[in-house]
């Protein structure tokens, strides 16, 4: 068995730092969207601009939930208004950055990490919304090319809809040649509509023009149940809502558990409810890609800084991690030789 790649948004980062940001997203949504006051009531009359400020969103509609979810009757308000908004919401602001860049301009670092995956059986779990991965390594070949499974086989096909159903069982552990992709945090890919969870044709999917309609019943009531965009201690929250998300989180303990190396790209280390799962296994071997000045606003970025960081993130010893610091790492290319410098230099110091 190969190694599970988890992807953070450094990717994108990257590539244009000014535009994968939160705020860049936020601000975009926050112009066009049709009912940022109502948005906006909710939060202290500002507009949303960080995960936290979302996070507010979700606390006055817990009650409302709990409430739906029992039958206790409630006075009509602005809250069953809100509940529907806010999928809409988040959604459009994952589809901000889904179209952001094209995957060919990271097409040679695409290149050798499919090749890695394919030829150790890997894994990748991303924690994006954008397209760069996912679009790059598939590169459109949805009805051919079932050499990664992400859940979806295709459903009903017609001149106006084309799309796939998800189907938790094709993540087949009897086939273990199989790499798999999981989107930790979803995709503007996926809404529901009357056959279930769907994923969206690439070559339909214009989302952030609105221009859903090839699709039916896609609307707020459908749409970003499958995105998990607010604080990180409601995060679980959503996940354990989606039933696509759950299962994507169950398999990527499985592989964790199963494989032998995790590799860790351009992610921050701040998202509790992965460093919690990773923790799980404190003696596995970690390799972390990462700017060469993540950290410097918040603790050193220094190589030392950086292992004690992760080595307290991830609750293991600084002699499991190996740490790559690159001025880009859009560039990192050395996939299958990660492990072996700690090999090395382990049987140097023997």
């Amino acid at each position: 068995m190969g190694s599970v790649v988890i992807v953070g948004n450094g990717l994108g980062m990257a590539i244009a730092p000014s535009k994968y940001t939160l705020k860049s997203a936020l601000d975009s949504v926050n112009n066009i969207h049709p009912k940022i006051d109502l948005i906006r009531k909710f939060i202290s009359n500002t507009l949303p601009d960080n995960e936290e400020m979302l996070g507010q969103l979700q606390l006055p509609l817990f009650s409302y939930r709990a409430c739906r979810l029992l039958n206790i009757p409630q006075e009509k308000s602005e809250l069953k208004e809100l509940d529907t908004i806010l999928n809409d919401y988040v959604y459009e602001v994952s589809c901000y950055f889904h179209n952001l860049v094209p995957y060919t301009v990271i097409e040679n670092f695409i290149k050798h990490l499919y090749s890695y995956i394919m030829r150790t059986t890997s894994h990748i779990a991303t924690l994006n919304y954008d397209n760069l991965l996912y679009k790059g390594i598939l590169k459109n070949k949805y009805r051919t090319d079932q050499s990664i499974a992400d859940g979806f086989l295709f459903g009903p096909i017609n001149s106006r809809n084309s799309y796939m159903v998800y189907k938790s069982k094709e993540f087949n552990w009897k086939i273990e040649t199989q790499p798999k992709y999981l989107h930790l945090h979803g995709s503007p890919y996926f809404v529901n509509n009357s056959h279930g969870i769907v994923k969206l044709r690439d070559t339909v999917t214009k989302l952030y023009n609105n221009t859903t309609g090839d699709i039916d019943e896609v609307d707020g009531k459908t749409k970003g149940k499958h995105i998990v965009l607010t604080s990180v201690e409601h995060k679980k929250f959503i996940i354990e809502n989606s039933p696509l998300l759950k299962k994507y989180w169950s398999v990527l303990k499985h592989l964790i558990g199963k494989n032998k190396t995790i590799i860790i790209f351009g992610y921050s280390g701040y998202d509790t409810h992965l460093n919690e799962l990773i923790s799980l296994y404190p003696k596995k071997k970690k390799a972390i890609i990462e700017w060469e000045e993540a950290g410097k606003d918040d603790g050193g970025c220094t190589k030392e800084d950086r292992l004690e960081f992760w080595s307290k993130r991830l609750k293991t010893h600084e002699s499991n991690i190996i740490l790559e610091q690159m001025a880009n790492i859009t560039e990192f290319t050395a996939w299958d030789s990660l492990f072996e410098k700690k090999k090395k230099k382990q049987a140097a110091t023997a």
